[in-house]
């Protein structure tokens, strides 16, 4: 059996570490312009502006910035082509209009997937923070809602899941998360409920470009108003995690993703959910 130290330093490892590399080179250049996007210096493209809403959004980051990939490299190849691999049937699933792959084929793929939890030094997570305020609402209510149905809020975000839990939210539900943006990617996930602290969890899996977990509370303040905490702790999962912050400014439309989820649950209230994008 080839031993951990001699898989680093065996030839084949590290070609298919520079291979897997230039390929992420390659999508994030290949990303075009888009009508009312938005470019940063380089010419790489991400969502168009995310508006601001009246519901005192916030985030807060540290810990290691830009994220880092954690684990053995042979790990971190694995992980690179497996989210290489979900970007491609995520194009596929974007522009079939969720026709390809089926949704049978997707939860065949969540079933084999693993959790994908922190590595090593807790000094090599990153931790964001976000929060946000419904006047009116209170942590019930919103929990509730959220776990009721989950697609009004994520499209917020310019994201979808697959399949779709029309049903709502299960405890242990894998879901394919699919960010809708270009270039479009597949998150995998595995779904925690805790009702009694009226919090969703969402564990990463094989394949997901980070590792860690995303958690959403909702908390009454005691003043007639519902907050809405985040806490996103993670670390990359291969080196296509350093290129994307580099490339396509990965870190702010992340950013930009959990501003209009957080913007969709705000909209509850003022009776707006059809008219988030």
């Amino acid at each position: 059996m080839t031993s951990l130290h001699a898989a680093h330093r065996s030839p084949s490892v590290q070609q298919d570490a520079a291979s897997l590399a230039r390929l992420g080179e390659r999508i994030a250049l290949a990303v075009p312009e888009r009508l009312g996007g938005k470019k940063v210096d380089n010419g790489a493209l991400f969502r168009p502006e995310v508006p601001d809403k009246p519901n005192g959004f916030k985030y807060e980051l540290t810990g290691h910035a830009p994220p880092v990939a954690a684990g053995s490299l042979p790990r971190q190849i694995f992980e690179g082509w497996k989210t290489a691999g979900l970007s491609v049937k995520a194009m596929e699933s974007v522009q079939s209009h969720h026709r390809f792959p089926s949704d049978a084929r997707v939860s065949e793929r969540l079933a084999g997937m693993s959790f994908t939890p922190l590595l090593g030094d807790p000094k090599t997570v990153t931790v964001a923070t976000y929060a946000s305020r419904v006047p009116g609402a209170s942590g019930r209510e919103l929990y509730d809602a959220f776990v009721a149905d989950p697609g009004s809020f994520l499209k917020g975000g310019h994201l979808a899941a697959r399949p779709a839990p029309t049903a709502g939210l299960k405890d242990g539900m894998r879901l394919m998360m699919e960010d809708q943006s270009f270039p479009p990617l597949w998150m995998p996930v595995q779904v925690k409920l805790d009702p009694k602290n009226q919090s969703v969890t969402f564990h990463t899996l094989t394949g997901h470009a980070l590792r860690g977990f995303n958690r959403f509370t909702f908390k009454s303040d005691g003043e007639g108003n519902a907050v809405v905490d985040q806490l996103s702790r993670f670390q990359g999962s291969s080196a296509l995690t350093t290129i994307g912050s580099t490339l396509i400014d990965a870190m702010n439309h992340q950013h930009d993703t959990w501003k209009g989820v957080h913007n969709a649950i705000y909209d509850l209230k003022a009776g707006d959910l059809d008219q988030v994008a």
